[in-house]
């Protein structure tokens, strides 16, 4: 805070001026001295003021002279600017005073009077010379300052943490702090000593070097250090702040510790719960994988030899047989896969496609099954597709076909008789946007109103009887549900029971700007690649995989080797010549992951795709790093086979 400075008016001055024989030219002097200067006698009757008491104060020298001087003073200060003069008259010494004056328009001023007795000689009368100066600023900041400095002492109250201010030469001057008991070690031990001899000797060093760094710079820091409390290991953050005063030259630092052990131990634990549950999720991974693995490969043999079987039979009985096991395996396999893609969704690990495809032509496909279906149960079914809709838009056709085999898989399971009909319109359609409302309305056993939500929740559906009449899993209307989330689509169901159930939703696809014409599709769906001469390594350790895998490759004029397990195939293709190989992964020796890998190591060129049971998320990035082409899962459909075997051929053809 900065001292008040007063005019020093020595004895020898003072009895020059006496009071009484002031000379014009001395008060023309005196006026023009930049502060207030008067005259009182013992009593406070005032004989003389300058001109600037008249700009201090605001009112003319006659309304100050005499006793008027008093009347502007504030009334509760008047009787105390009264005693002092007596005491002072009394004791005929010196005194200074500040108090408040009311100025002509009614606002107050404070105000600091230095008095100097002065005795005539002749009349041995005393007599003061007064000078004043305006202190309102300096007495407003002081009381800023006052309650600033209680405003911070609250707060310091109402927190836990120690609040140190320290010097330019790294030095504690202060310390504030609510509970001492919380402090490292006593106020003593603090004050006027450095960081460095405070703050324990492994983080002293690197603590003045950040306090040094807020000083030169002014940049707030905030760092972290380990310390002891009452024999406890604790953490600390120190926030470092430069605080500089209004001359710009004395700087100092605001340094606030706060005990945030809780904090650590709090981020320690969940550091522990995400690696649990990392740890978790990876055996639930790994897990999954295995199951898959397990359940797919079996599967696989049974649905291949069905739809050989199928090809081969004409007996009419033999193939409704045939065509029940087929069916059973698929039910089958329409189950693992609901698993798996309920845990993908969960996972946050699936993510949409975006690749051109024909819409009717999906649909179509999809709408097979339950075609064949709905008339074993004697209800009718119909699709309807509005002609508008573009041949070719861009989408995720995989799920699509998932969200519509769900929906219409329902519809056809809980419809006793009546029909099913899917709907699809084209409600919006811009340059190069199209967006299609989807409708699956059946007239099936109906949803009740209470149970209209809860069907959309994880292995749930609207009645338990409900599962052991109808069959189901319970998780297809929640994967539809997230899988439409994908699309920043939702589902709409309008339903009552007994009487049916509509599902609805509306998905935006991208249009593709060079489609085929109609001429040019018709001919693609046509062309069949001659696959005869054709030479592949079938690397599969399952016997009846094996045989299934065979069977389809010669059916489609194919010369077949085979090789039971990775070790194998990497010397049969170091000897032979191959235009592609269909790799298992997991095997015995050798898994396809490391074969691939030592294959590539002297043939670069050989298409290789991937056939495996096992479908988790992490595959695709496995497949591609080991520097297969592609991959196939089993169950596999044989057209998909065969898609993709023509595929690659192709290319090596052209």
């Amino acid at each position: 805070m900065s001292q008040l400075t007063f005019p020093n008016f020595n004895t020898e001055f003072s009895s020059v001026l006496k009071p009484k024989l002031l000379s014009n030219s001395q008060k023309e002097i005196l006026d023009q001295i930049p502060f207030a200067i008067f005259y009182i006698n013992s009593v406070g009757h005032c004989y003389y003021v300058n001109s600037h008491c008249e700009r201090l104060t605001g009112y003319p020298k006659s309304m100050l002279i005499n006793e008027g001087w008093k009347t502007k003073v504030h009334m509760d200060d008047r009787e105390t600017v009264q005693r002092t003069i007596s005491e002072s008259a009394e004791k005929k010494t010196s005194y200074s005073h500040t108090y408040r004056i009311i100025q002509p328009n009614g606002s107050t001023k404070y105000i600091h009077v230095q008095m100097c007795p002065i005795i005539e000689e002749e009349s041995n009368m005393l007599h003061f010379l007064g000078t004043a100066i305006d202190v309102t600023d300096q007495k407003t900041n002081e009381e800023k300052f006052r309650k600033n400095d209680a405003q911070l002492q609250a707060l310091i109250r109402s927190l836990n943490d120690i609040v140190f201010e320290v010097n330019d030469k790294l030095e504690y001057e202060n310390v504030w702090v609510n509970d001492e008991s919380i402090l490292f070690t006593s106020r003593e031990e603090i004050l006027h000593k450095k960081i460095s001899e405070v703050i324990p000797n492994e983080f002293s060093r690197r603590m003045e070097l950040f306090a040094q760094q807020v000083l030169d710079t002014g940049e707030t820091i905030n760092c972290e250090y380990p310390g002891i409390h009452s024999g406890a290991n604790v953490w600390y953050n120190a926030k470092i702040s430069r605080i500089q005063d209004e001359d710009l030259n004395t700087k100092r630092l605001l340094i606030t510790i706060q005990d945030i052990t809780l904090q650590k131990n709090f981020e320690k634990e969940l550091i522990r719960a995400k690696e649990e549950a990392e740890q978790g999720a990876k055996a639930k991974e790994e897990f999954l994988s295995v199951i898959s693995h397990e359940i797919r490969t079996p599967i696989n043999s049974v649905i291949g030899i069905a739809h050989l079987l199928l090809d081969e039979y004409k007996d009419l009985a033999q193939l409704e047989n045939l065509m029940i096991l087929k069916s059973s395996a698929e039910n089958l396999l329409g189950l693992v896969n609901a698993i798996l893609d309920f845990n993908k969704i969960e996972t946050g690990k699936i993510e949409l496609e975006k690749v051109s495809f024909n819409l009717s032509e999906l649909i179509q496909n999809s709408c097979k099954p339950f075609v064949l279906k709905s008339r074993e149960k004697n209800i009718a079914f119909e699709c309807v597709i509005d002609e508008k809709i573009p041949g070719i838009i861009i989408g995720d056709p995989i799920r699509l076909n998932q969200i519509i085999n769900n929906l219409i898989g329902n519809a056809v399971k809980f419809t006793l008789e009546g029909s099913v009909t899917l709907s699809v319109q084209l409600i919006y359609e811009s340059e190069n946007d199209v967006e299609l409302y989807f409708s699956i309305k059946d007239t099936g056993i109906g949803i009740a109103e209470t149970d209209l939500e809860r069907i959309f929740e994880s292995f749930t559906q609207a009645e338990s009887s409900t599962t052991r009449k109808y069959g189901g899993s319970g998780l297809g209307l929640a994967i539809t549900k997230r899988l439409l989330l994908l699309h920043n689509s939702t589902i709409q169901l309008n339903s009552e029971l007994g009487k049916g159930s509509e599902f609805s939703f509306q998905i935006r696809f991208s249009k593709l700007y060079y489609a085929l014409t109609e001429h040019e599709e018709e001919k693609r769906k046509k062309k069949i690649y001659n696959l005869s001469g054709m030479k592949v390594l079938l690397v599969e350790d399952n016997q009846m995989n094996a045989l299934v895998g065979r069977r389809f490759l010669t059916k489609w004029n194919i010369d077949v080797d085979m090789a039971e397990n990775g070790l194998i195939a990497v010397d049969k293709c170091r000897a032979n010549q191959y235009d592609m190989i269909i790799m298992d992964l997991q095997m015995p020796e050798m898994d396809g992951y490391q074969a691939s890998m030592e294959i590539r190591k002297f043939n670069s060129e050989i298409p290789i795709i991937a056939f495996t049971a096992d479908v988790m998320p992490h595959i695709t990035e496995r497949i591609e790093e080991c520097g297969m082409n592609d991959y196939l899962a089993k169950p596999f459909m044989p057209d998909i086979l065969f898609s993709k075997i023509s595929k690659y051929y192709k290319i090596m053809c052209q």
